[in-house]
């Protein structure tokens, strides 16, 4: 990537003469007539050089002035202040030189119009959309040259899309792609291989634009567009499509060559040349070769569009991940052959990371409309359908009830959905108008697209009838949601959805009637989407076969038809459960359909299923009614010897998945209802924890890293006791709190056991831990094992020893001298937290001595003590010699080393008290025999001795 660019190198680009030497009047000169964006950065590189010559008088003929990016023309400051202290000034010198420039850039804008072009220094106008402030600001580049007539050809059929109407639909009048598409704000960013730009923390400290065609007018004018593609992400509907048509129709064909590729439409098992040359010849008519046109272009620079990565990668299921490398890969011959192009690629966000970014790509993701270009849209739209909707008495869309779906109103394509479906008899104003929740206003918004639907197949049906065929209509629409949510996807190939469609919705009543004539019959999965205008159809070319894939235009849709169906299904269970004539029934009736669709993927993947399916049900008694049916549908699971055959099988998982995942999501749908325990659970275990941890194990086998991570942020587990048996309390929650963890609970030691009366207890051995974590393989537990392998291989029983604080707490010995460690480290830690640590690990590490080696109550003592030497100073004395007391006195063993620290504590506290004195006397009468090992000590306690007038200097 072009990022740094010598002087002498920017003087010869400019024609300056041999010295090197460039005056104002020649930069000038050199610049008019532009044909290269070499020229620019050379001009760039001269005027930063001047500035640093004039704050700094030396010569920086061969230095590397660094380039502005695209992507942040604010860090060109920053950048251009680093390279001058490189370079030997100091920092208020470099300031100067900074300031010199930016007052130079400004006069050179101001003569070269180009200049301030490329460095994206021109105004944002307001008035000007629709990307016509970039077709002015380009207009006066290559306005000299002339356009042959391939390129008018191609400049026609783009110019004439402007003219287009964005859709061709009955019911309403649709202006033209040129008056209604607004420049979306956006996002900008560099990107280096392996960066992650579908993921939203990558973009959380980069500023929201509304400079669409200044950045463009930069962009395109920089070394950076010849070397790697820019990527142009955005949400299904967000204006992808129309971005890439309005681009191509506005660049002026004197200066810019633009190819406009829709990858839907031409061969996805081509190359990337033959690609553009199928797409000229949509265009155009004629068969056009790629480097003959490229060469034509004279000093225009040719800029291929490539619209809809997405779809490809989609519909052709084939994996694409060096698409982007490939496209750099073109670039760079095109560059060496002396062609240089640009390349444009749009996404969809979701897949952005399933092609990995070349060094150099840059990366735009386009935000959602904001209110008041939500307005400007409206305000369009309503100029030219109010006479017609004033006709048929009915009312313009007002932004306020647009508003009111702001989730929908956001993204342009949805936008239009809104309006156009207002546009029958104002039923989006009477849903704004009421108070609803987000499910309300989906059922109602679903139900009325479906209703126009049917009504059309069947206008003369009555109303029973025509409440049936919606029903059907979107029990089919939520087939089509669960076939994209069970194999994990946002889309679902045509394909598959036939297949589905035919195993689930056998027997359903298609809402039109077949068509007649000598075209081929629609499949199912054509039938259903064709109708309906929030779905949306993506498609590529492959061996001459046009494949298709289909997805809603917002995710919210299918999430809300997967709890929509979840929540009939649990209803109907419900009623011919209570239609059964056997009184001694007690699970739930056939749940082969509800099996069926819940054994393939956690219903929390998705994140707002189970909070639509909650909103659905909201009368305490029927929460009741159905969290009950699920527990004992889940009770009746568990109980299976065999898993349940399905015809179903939208992708292949072992039986034993499937039956994990099935009973996982009766517990989700469960909780979804209110609070469920453990021992409802399982109410004839012994240890309903125990069971409980065993369906977490096979559940957590079942499910990839990510599902896992939505089911354990989704589930809050509070630990109880039920009597004397251990119980959980489960609930669905936002955050799910984390308890510490409580010995007595993990120990199953009861309030009343004698247990608890002890000093202290252990757990397993020590080595256990290890051994399972290597076994088992879990990064989570590994994460774990790793942070705690210092204390596990030096101090292992001190991990697995508790010792009881009070009848309601216990905590291991390892985790008392963390606690300690950690309180002492932080300069800002209150005494109150540093007395309460150092107590209660006095007492765990006392009470566990009965129940470890020596060297193990040796080490933790030592550590104990060797923190607490250190902090005695600001500790209550009468604190410190009470511990030491304890640790003396109780702790049973002691060596040189413990007793040379319980001195030096002592002496640290001052011996500033009767009993602190009578304790050291004490320890000074016993002595000890052994060698103390620390030699630093022991000098230390000597000193301390000396200085306190306790012992002579000369002993």
């Amino acid at each position: 990537m072009v990022r740094w660019l010598h002087y002498a190198d920017a003087v010869r680009l400019l024609g300056g003469p041999p010295s090197g030497a460039l005056a104002w009047d020649e930069l000038l000169a050199a610049l008019r007539g532009l044909d290269h964006t070499e020229r620019l950065c050379a001009a760039h590189v001269v005027i930063a050089v001047t500035a640093y010559a004039e704050a700094v008088p030396v010569e920086v003929h061969d230095s590397a002035v660094p380039l502005p990016s695209p992507a942040s023309r604010e860090a060109l400051a920053g950048q251009l202040e680093t390279w001058y202290e490189g370079l030997g000034a100091e920092r208020a010198a470099a300031r100067r030189a900074v300031e010199r420039y930016e007052e130079l850039q400004r006069r050179l804008a101001a003569e070269v119009p180009e200049f301030g072009l490329w460095l994206q220094l021109t105004e944002p106008d307001g008035e000007a959309s629709g990307l016509r402030r970039l077709e002015n600001l380009l207009r006066v580049l290559g306005s000299e040259r002339a356009v042959d007539d391939r390129r008018g050809a191609l400049a026609a059929a783009y110019r004439a899309a402007l003219d287009e109407p964005i859709l061709r639909r009955a019911g309403a009048q649709f202006p033209a792609l040129g008056t209604m598409y607004i420049d979306p704000v956006f996002r900008a960013r560099a990107a280096e291989p392996g960066d992650r730009p579908s993921e939203e923390g990558w973009w959380a400290d980069v500023p929201v634009r509304d400079d669409l065609a200044g950045f463009l007018a930069g962009y395109l004018m920089s070394p950076d567009a010849r070397v790697a593609p820019l990527a142009i992400l955005g949400q299904p509907g967000a204006g992808k499509s129309a971005l890439t048509a309005v681009l191509a129709a506005r660049l002026p064909p004197s200066a810019f060559l633009p190819v406009r590729v829709p990858l839907r439409e031409v061969p996805a098992d081509v190359d990337l040349q033959d690609q553009i040359e199928h797409a000229l010849r949509g265009a155009t008519g004629e068969r056009i070769g790629w480097p003959e046109l490229s060469r034509s272009a004279g000093g225009a620079l040719p800029l291929v569009l490539l619209d809809g990565f997405d779809e490809l990668l989609q519909a052709t299921g084939v994996n694409q991940s060096d698409f982007l490398e490939r496209v750099a890969a073109f670039q760079y011959r095109e560059a060496v052959q002396g062609r240089p192009v640009a390349v444009v690629v749009t996404s969809r966000v979701a897949v952005a990371d399933r092609a990995r970014l070349p060094e150099g790509a840059l990366v735009v993701r386009l935000e959602p409309f904001t209110e008041p270009q939500i307005e400007r849209w409206l305000a369009t739209w309503n100029a030219a359908n109010e006479p017609a909707l004033r006709g048929r008495g009915l009312r313009p869309l007002p932004p306020a009830a647009a508003h009111r779906f702001r989730e929908l109103a956001s993204q342009p394509l949805l936008l239009l959905m809104l309006a156009l479906y207002d546009a029958q008899d104002n039923e989006v104003q009477r849903l704004a108008a009421d108070e609803l929740d987000a499910g309300e206003l989906y059922e109602r918004l679903l139900r009325s697209f479906a209703e126009r639907e049917v009504r059309r197949g069947h206008p003369a049906a009555p109303d029973t009838t025509i409440a049936a065929l919606v029903e059907s209509e979107l029990m089919r629409l939520s087939v089509a949601a669960f076939a994209m949510f069970n194999r994990s996807q946002l889309w679902i190939t045509e394909a598959e959805l036939d297949a589905d469609l035919a195993v689930l919705s056998a027997g359903a009543e298609p809402a039109q009637p077949p068509a007649a004539g000598f075209r081929a019959p629609l499949t199912a999965g054509q039938d259903l989407v064709g109708r309906f205008f929030f779905i949306q159809r993506a498609q590529a070319v492959r061996d001459g076969e046009q494949l298709q894939t289909f997805e809603f235009l917002h995710a919210t849709f299918g999430e809300y038809l997967v709890a929509r169906l979840l929540i009939r299904l649990l209803h109907d269970l419900a009623a011919r459960e209570a239609a059964a004539t056997l009184p001694l029934r007690t699970t739930a009736a056939d749940d082969a359909l509800l099996y069926a669709l819940l054994s393939f993927s956690p219903l929390t993947s998705r994140g707002t299923v189970l909070r639509f399916a909650a909103s659905a049900v909201t009368e305490p008694s029927d929460r009741q009614r159905l969290q009950a049916l699920t527990v004992r549908t889940f009770r009746a699971a568990l109980r299976w010897t065999t898993s349940q055959p399905s015809a179903y099988q939208p992708v292949a998982l072992p039986l034993a998945d499937r039956h994990a995942l099935y009973t996982l999501n009766l517990l989700l749908a469960a909780v979804t209802f209110g609070e469920v325990t453990a021992s409802a659970l399982f109410p004839e275990a012994p240890d309903p924890v125990n069971e409980w941890r065993r369906c977490l194990q096979r559940w957590q086998a079942a499910v990839d890293g990510y599902g896992w991570f939505s089911v354990a942020s989704t589930v809050e587990a509070t630990r109880i006791w039920h009597g004397t048996r251990r119980d959980l309390v489960l609930r669905a929650a936002d955050v799910p709190a984390v308890e510490p963890v409580e010995g007595f609970w993990i120990h199953a030691i009861p309030a009343d056991s004698r247990d608890r009366d002890m000093s202290g207890f252990r757990f397993e051995d020590h080595d256990l831990i290890q051994q399972t974590y290597q076994l088992r393989g879990e990064p989570i537990d590994d994460i774990l094992r790793h942070a705690l392998e210092p204390l596990l291989e030096t101090m292992g029983l001190a991990v697995t020893s508790f010792g009881v604080l009070s009848e309601d707490r216990s905590q291991s010995a390892a985790h008392s001298l963390l606690k300690v460690w950690i309180t002492t480290s932080l300069d800002e830690a209150p005494g109150e937290q540093l007395v309460d640590a150092f107590d209660a690990a006095v007492r765990v590490v006392t009470g566990s001595y009965p129940l470890v080696e020596r060297p193990i109550i040796l080490r933790s003592a030592t550590v104990l003590l060797r923190m607490l030497s250190r902090e005695a100073d600001r500790l209550p004395h009468d604190d410190v010699v009470r511990w030491c007391r304890t640790l003396y006195r109780e702790g049973s063993h002691c060596n040189a080393t413990i007793h040379l620290l319980l001195l030096d504590c002592l002496l640290t506290a001052r011996l500033s008290s009767p009993a602190a004195r009578a304790l050291f006397d004490e320890l000074q009468a016993v002595g000890h025999d052994e060698p103390a090992p620390d030699p630093r000590l022991s000098r230390r306690v000597a000193a301390a001795l000396v200085e306190t007038g306790l012992l002579a200097s000369d002993d």
